[in-house]
C-alpha cells in the first residue's frame, strides 16, 4: 500500500528539518556560516507552520517583495551603524509576520464557484461570448487572477491571467469574446486560481476543474449556399 501523501509531507519536512538542524551543529565552529544557517532554520520552520497549520504555502505578491527588497537594503546600513541592526531585523520580522497574517486571512476557496455558460457550438473565425458567474460565500470580498485552459481549437492554455474582485456574499459577472483558431472537438476547462489576501501581501494558489467539450465547425463565410 502506497504511504498517504500528508505522511510523505510530513516524512520530507523532518528529514529536511533534521538536516539542518545537523548542518547548524556544525556551524557553531563556523561563526560566519551561523547566521546563515540559522536564517535557513527559520525559513525552514515557516515553510512547516504553513504546511501544518495552513495547509499550503502562501505566495508573496508584489507588493511585499518591494517592500521586502527596500527592508534589505536598509539593513545593510546596519553593519555599519551595529546598534541599529536589531532593529532593522525586527522590522524585517513584522514584514515576515505581516505576510502571516495576511495569509491566514485569505478566503478559503470552498468559499468560490463559477459558473461558466458557453454557445453550444462555435465556427472558425466568428467571435462569440462565453460568460461566466463568480459567486463568494464569504463575508469578505475576494480578489483573485484566473488562468484556464480553453480547449485546443479555442486557443489552449492562457497565459494572461484574467483579474476578477468578487464582493462579499455576492457575484461578479465576466465575459470574454471567444475566436476558434481549428477546427474540430477539444477538452478543457482547468482553471488555476490565486487568491489575494486582505492586505495584498499574499498569494494562494489552487486548482478546480469546469470541465468544458466543444466542438468548431468549418467557417461558413464565404461558403456558397
Amino acid at each position: 500500500m502506497s504511504q498517504p501523501q500528508g505522511d510523505s509531507r510530513s516524512a520530507t519536512w523532518l528529514w529536511v528539518g533534521g538536516s539542518l538542524a545537523l548542518l547548524t551543529t556544525v556551524g557553531l565552529a563556523r561563526r560566519d556560516l551561523l547566521p546563515w544557517l540559522l536564517g535557513l532554520d527559520g525559513l525552514w520552520l515557516l515553510g512547516w507552520l504553513f504546511s501544518t497549520f495552513l495547509g499550503f504555502f502562501p505566495i508573496p505578491s508584489t507588493r511585499w517583495f518591494v517592500v521586502a527588497a527596500s527592508l534589505s537594503l536598509v539593513a545593510i546600513g546596519g553593519f555599519v551603524l551595529p546598534d541599529m541592526l536589531v532593529w532593522l531585523l525586527l522590522i524585517d520580522a513584522l514584514w515576515l509576520a505581516l505576510l502571516v497574517v495576511d495569509a491566514f486571512r485569505i478566503v478559503d476557496p470552498a468559499q468560490i464557484d463559477v459558473r461558466r455558460e458557453a454557445p453550444p457550438a462555435f465556427s472558425v473565425g466568428r467571435a462569440l461570448p462565453v460568460q461566466y458567474t463568480w459567486t463568494n460565500r464569504g463575508a469578505r470580498s475576494v480578489r483573485l487572477q484566473a488562468l484556464e485552459e480553453f480547449p485546443e481549437p479555442l486557443g489552449g492554455a492562457q497565459v494572461v491571467p484574467r483579474l476578477i474582485r468578487i464582493p462579499g456574499a455576492g457575484r461578479a459577472r465576466e465575459q470574454l469574446s471567444v475566436t476558434p483558431t481549428l477546427r474540430g472537438k477539444g477538452h478543457g476547462g482547468r482553471l488555476d486560481l490565486r487568491i489575494l489576501g486582505p492586505m495584498g501581501l499574499a498569494w494562494r494558489q489552487t486548482r478546480t476543474m469546469l470541465p468544458w467539450d466543444v466542438t468548431v465547425y468549418p467557417s461558413l463565410i464565404g461558403a456558397s449556399i
